[in-house]
């Protein structure tokens, strides 16, 4: 999925179907991490928008503990950072 179609019900839905959600997210997304993997990418949790506070904070310890997360409260997910190349380097004026 694009940026433009992300979202906590959306990642549920294609993950209840038993489909593992690839997603290019845009960068102000929180994405908390959870763990550093070997590769440098990172182990992070989509939190339900709706949970505030300490909920919120009890998933994101959860998530860190290893725990198995309730569908309704979060997600686990794999995060790999990268920059797009915006093509507007520019040659040398001769």
């Amino acid at each position: 999925m694009d940026r433009t179609f992300c979202s906590y019900d959306v990642w549920g839905q294609a993950s209840a179907s038993g489909a593992a959600p690839l997603w290019r997210a845009p960068s102000q997304v929180e994405l908390p991490l959870v763990k550093v993997l070997a590769d440098g990418t990172y182990a992070s949790v989509v939190i339900n928008p709706k949970l505030r506070g300490a909920r919120r904070d009890r998933v994101l310890t959860a998530a860190k503990a290893g725990a198995e997360l309730d569908p309704q409260d979060g997600y686990l997910m794999h995060v790999i950072e990268y920059k797009c190349p915006t093509g507007t380097a520019t040659a040398p004026v001769s």
